[in-house]
């Protein structure tokens, strides 16, 4: 479920630093709006209670990545860390961040269908086979008879 809902919160992040929000002010507007239930909102939760009580955003976020190993999730930290040393603008990041993600699940997704394509083609030749040996049973059966013609 993380990697499902870190696009789209990666994307409302980018959002609300584009407005003008900091970092934890935008994470703390995001998580405020996410649902009670969402293993990322309490990651996420989790991760702003530590900036609060004053660890770096790059322990913080690296504790984040420890908390939930997906790949996903690692990507994101090192992202906005490598931002965060090279100065470079966080909101940008994060856009970009957010479209990878969501071109990398795409390409699960299209991955997935095209092998569910190729799963399907066995039992669909059984059915085939079975179609074709009920149809063409019985005039085999003559045919061996000698009843055909």
């Amino acid at each position: 479920r993380i990697c499902r809902e870190l696009p789209r919160t990666i994307d409302m992040l980018a959002l609300a630093m584009r407005a003008g929000l900091d970092f934890p002010n935008a994470l703390s507007q995001v998580t405020g709006r996410m649902q009670d239930s969402s293993p990322l909102k309490r990651e996420l939760s989790h991760m702003l209670y530590e900036l609060t009580l004053g660890h770096t955003r790059a322990s913080a976020l690296a504790n984040l990545a420890r908390r939930a190993p997906a790949s996903a999730v690692r990507q994101f930290s090192a992202a906005v860390i490598q931002s965060e040393r090279q100065g470079t603008p966080l909101a940008r990041v994060l856009e970009v961040q957010g479209s990878v993600l969501r071109t990398r699940r795409s390409q699960a997704a299209e991955q997935a269908a095209a092998r569910a394509a190729v799963l399907i083609l066995g039992p669909l030749m059984l059915i085939f086979a079975c179609v074709f040996t009920i149809l063409l049973g019985p005039f085999v059966i003559k045919w061996l008879r000698g009843e055909l013609f």
